[in-house]
């Protein structure tokens, strides 16, 4: 695979305990940091890495939907955006794909 890992799934598959362990809203940046890392070990491709993060990301907001909220696939695509690229705004590293 060129040297950038595993064209699989695996990163997203290990990140869905991490995503559990870091599931706690102020958690977000460490678990970001914690599931690139964890996706590294097979994809050192950066967009392979981002799929795991962004994967455990979703996983923490769907833990932290509203149950009385009908879902709006809207508004959860728009949080995960949010916190996908919070280390930009906050200007810390990995800036995800906006570098």
């Amino acid at each position: 695979f060129g040297g950038e890992g595993s064209l699989g799934n695996a990163g997203a598959v290990r990140v869905v305990p991490l995503a559990l362990l870091y599931s706690r809203p102020e958690q977000a940046p460490l678990l970001g940091r914690v599931a690139e890392l964890s996706a590294s070990i097979t994809h050192t491709h950066p967009v392979g890495q981002a799929g795991a993060v962004l994967h455990a990301l979703a996983i923490t907001h769907a833990l932290h939907y509203p149950l009385h909220r009908s879902f709006e696939p809207l508004a959860f695509l728009q949080q995960l955006e949010r916190a996908f690229f919070a280390p930009c705004e906050e200007g810390l590293s990995p800036c995800r794909g906006r570098e």
